[in-house]
């Protein structure tokens, strides 16, 4: 082997390992930023299903006012109608208690 044929071959070499080296370091790079996304994609996914958690909540609530709303007149109805029958009925207890009275006065 001639001086330059030595000089190519270790030229070659050195060419081929810098490659090697270099794919090397370029996939090790691309591996830490897919590994960096792959974190970034589950603290959004997270993220994501703690908001669809709170809007779920929010409608839930937004619907339980809803309907104490539209309920509300019928209740305040139910609550008078049970008033008066309580009023009602106290004074028929009243009359009667005070018709006994006046019936063990007058004997």
């Amino acid at each position: 082997m001639t001086a330059e044929q030595i000089t190519t071959l270790v030229t070659s070499i050195l060419e081929g390992g810098g490659v090697v080296v270099f794919v090397y370091l370029l996939l090790k790079g691309i591996k830490r930023q897919l590994q960096a996304l792959k974190s970034t994609i589950d603290i959004q996914e997270k993220a994501i299903f703690t908001m669809e958690k709170r809007v779920f909540e929010t409608e839930k609530i937004g619907e339980i006012y809803k309907n104490l709303v539209s309920d509300f007149p019928k209740t305040m109805q139910d609550y008078k109608s049970i008033i008066t029958t309580t009023k009602d009925e106290m004074n028929i207890r009243l009359e009667q208690t005070a018709m006994e009275k006046r019936i063990l006065l007058t004997n």
